[in-house]
């Protein structure tokens, strides 16, 4: 039997790097206005059209947090990442309606803290989980 790296109750610090994809299901730059007083008036306005829309993007993050054994088997964590992701943003307006305006993709920062419960699962020998 091995010894565990930290005793139980001692804080384990972390850090992470991230990298993958996003699917954004719509587009930043299409803007659109539905009215109508009933569902068979309804009609949409295209304002602003994105024809270069592209649902995958790529996203990149860092993170760093704490962990401790709270219980056998369960770990308490707590953690603080940034995430970076590609967006569309509009610069400026058309002459007319349904046309794609000027935009330029920036990268956008996406802050978040996560405190959680964790279950560690044990490898055993001979045994199934």
């Amino acid at each position: 039997m091995r010894a565990p790296p930290f005793r139980p109750g001692a804080l384990q610090p972390f850090v992470k790097l991230l990298a993958g994809f996003a699917t954004t299901p719509t587009s930043t730059v299409t803007t659109a206005s539905t009215y109508g007083a009933n569902a068979d008036t309804t009609r949409t306005l295209i304002i602003y059209q994105d024809y270069g829309w592209k649902t995958w993007r790529p996203l990149f993050g860092i993170g760093a947090g704490v962990n401790t054994q709270a219980f056998s088997g369960i770990q308490v964590v707590l953690d603080v990442r940034e995430t970076f992701i590609a967006q569309s943003i509009v610069m400026g307006p058309t002459t007319t309606q349904n046309q794609e305006p000027p935009h330029r993709s920036v990268i956008k920062g996406i802050p978040a803290v996560r405190v959680g419960l964790e279950l560690v699962l044990k490898r055993e020998h001979g045994k199934r989980y």
